[in-house]
């Protein structure tokens, strides 16, 4: 494994992204000299369609086409669908787009986290957890190979940010980590693996999102550390991935006043010494550069969707995402520049970029694929079984006083409390099911965040009668939710219970032990992902062994690297375990 930044950076120059043949130069040459000042700056649009299918007699068919035929956008980011109906969407807008359509959407764990059907992979901090730099790397390769058969040619993915925030509401398992270079070499790998299957990538939250503690979908976070802490922690993953070739870098709606000392509370994405003067001249990408979403308050708080579109071109920005007016965005953009506000050249600077990054995607070949053929392309079992092998590799046991971690649960009488943020939640119905599977007789009691006295009582007076309690947190972190933390209720029952030897698994946020010190058992999966309900069920069960180590952190006790090795009941050791092999990286040679 890697040990410097230095070694970080040298790794992943050997393997930089995909990039256009040369004869694509004159597609780019000849496609910006034909557009008007209008068309150029929609090329700079990527406004939200949803997921399919899509009726086309339906109000979302209308609004996509509208974006396409007569807004003439330059891509759209496609949200969460069957992978078949929005290959079949995407491919009736690209027939009907003037230029070809770039299309992105957000696939951090895998292409299944948006197109239903592909293959849904373990989380970055569950990747890190499982060891291998080379699952990155993997992970990235699979994930291409999926997004692009279903016309996805952007994944928002990797993220890059370091996890260094405890309390961090919104980035949390979705980083790879705490250490700087241990996350810069996972970003680099990815990036690296996602180009070998075609796909290009987005590293976000520049210039770093993982020392907040508040959520930028709800607020303007402030990252008050000192350039030399930047260049030391939050930069780092940028600049390896910048090395690596990616594609993009997303924009963070946050502010950081040692990058900005003029702009003291404005958001990264405005900032002009942020964007142009650091990313662009100072670390040298050349990258796309892409606003987070500006459906976003962060962002959108004091300021017209006019006026962000100008401030955010003006500090640098390419791509506009989920702009929640499309129209005013144009609208503003072509009046600056006929006002003489912005340089037209800075927006074909912009629109060039954009359409060299096609040509990198093969846009200006073909622009069409193949739907019947996406049964056997995606979820395909070598995929699905890669990613089991991961979720299992990656289970952290973090502490375990009374040894509970195998236990044959057949016949044995099991409370599973399952607490989820939202009442209507099914997660943790895969990780009762597993257990059953096993032999045990599962009882299982929902918890949310407004949860009753009297339900939690309940779930305390059912615990007294079963031979063994596990509670299970699908607390993890997702846009808008705010905090990450449980109930104070919940967690004095969670203490309790954790006296008396219930086991606690975490299925997302790690952190809990800050709240609930008396639990014995202590176990990591996560995230909710089915992989990861099913390794969780089967390691408690005995079946499989557990070897996890922990990417971050959980103060005061546990360190990075820490985490208890258990072999299965079957006598297989953990240091013998079935780990899952990757694919070799190129970049580690």
């Amino acid at each position: 494994m890697m040990t410097s930044l230095a070694a970080v950076l040298v790794l992943a120059t050997a393997a930089a992204g995909p990039t256009a043949p040369a004869a694509s130069t004159d597609w780019v040459d000849r496609t910006l000299a034909r557009l008007t000042l209008r068309e150029k700056v929609a090329q700079m649009m990527m406004p939200y369609v949803p997921g399919g299918p899509i009726a086309q007699s339906s109000a979302d068919w209308r609004r996509a086409v509208r974006l396409v035929v007569e807004e003439k956008v330059g891509g759209i980011i496609v949200g969460k669908g069957s992978a078949r109906g929005t290959a079949a969407l995407l491919n009736g807008l690209q027939r009907r787009a003037a230029v070809p359509l770039l299309v992105g959407a957000d696939l951090e764990w895998g292409a299944g986290t948006r197109l239903e059907g592909a293959t849904v992979l373990p989380i970055n901090m569950a990747i890190a957890a499982a060891g291998d730099v080379a699952y990155a790397y993997e992970a990235g390769r699979l994930t291409a190979l999926e997004a692009r058969a279903a016309g996805v040619h952007l994944a928002f993915a990797p993220v890059a940010d370091v996890n260094i925030n405890a309390a961090n509401p919104v980035i949390n398992t979705r980083s790879y980590g705490a250490e700087p270079v241990a996350v810069a070499e996972r970003v680099a790998a990815f990036i690296r693996g996602a180009a070998a299957g075609g796909l290009l990538t987005t590293a976000k939250h520049f210039p770093g999102h993982g020392d907040t503690e508040l959520d930028s979908h709800l607020a303007l976070p402030v990252v008050d550390a000192s350039r030399a802490r930047l260049e030391a922690v939050e930069l780092v993953p940028f600049r390896a991935a910048i090395a690596a070739g990616v594609a993009a870098i997303m924009t963070a709606h946050l502010a950081v006043p040692a990058l900005d000392p003029e702009g003291e509370r404005r958001p990264a994405t405005l900032s002009r010494p942020i964007l142009t003067e650091l990313l662009r001249r100072e670390m040298g990408f050349e990258g796309l550069i892409v606003t987070d979403g500006l459906m976003m308050d962060a962002i959108q708080r004091g300021r017209t969707m006019g006026e962000i579109a100008v401030q955010a071109v003006r500090a640098g920005v390419d791509i506009l995402l989920m702009p929640p007016s499309t129209e005013e965005a144009i609208d503003a953009l072509v009046a600056a520049v006929e006002a003489g506000e912005l340089d037209p050249a800075r927006i074909d600077a912009s629109v060039r970029r954009i359409l060299e990054a096609k040509a990198a995607a093969g846009l200006d070949r073909e622009r069409l694929v193949d739907v019947e053929s996406l049964p056997a392309r995606l979820g395909v079992p070598a995929h699905e079984a890669w990613a089991e092998q991961v979720a299992e590799r990656s289970l952290t046991l973090v502490r375990d006083w009374a040894g509970v971690v195998p236990t044959s649960v057949e016949g044995l009488r099991v409370l599973s409390i399952r607490y989820t943020s939202s009442r209507s939640s099914d997660a943790g119905e895969v990780f009762d099911e597993t257990l059953e599977s096993e032999g045990a007789d599962v009882r299982s009691v929902h918890l949310s965040r407004r949860s009753s006295d009297a339900r939690l009582r309940r779930a305390e007076r059912a615990a007294a009668e079963a031979d063994l309690v596990v509670i299970s947190s699908y607390a993890r972190a997702v846009p808008w939710s705010g905090t990450l933390a449980l109930p104070e209720d919940v967690a004095r029952l969670v203490n309790r219970l954790g006296k008396r030897g219930a086991v606690l698994i975490s299925f997302g946020n790690p952190y809990l032990l800050d709240q609930v010190g008396d639990v014995g058992t202590y176990l990591l999966a996560w995230s909710d992902a089915d992989v990861a309900q099913r390794a969780a069920a089967r390691a408690l069960a005995g079946r499989i062994v557990v070897a996890g180590r922990l990417p971050v952190p959980l103060p005061p006790a546990y360190a990075v690297g820490d985490g208890i090795s258990r072999g299965s009941l079957a006598g297989e050791p953990a240091s013998d375990g079935a780990i899952a092999r990757p694919r070799e990286d190129p970049g580690s040679r």
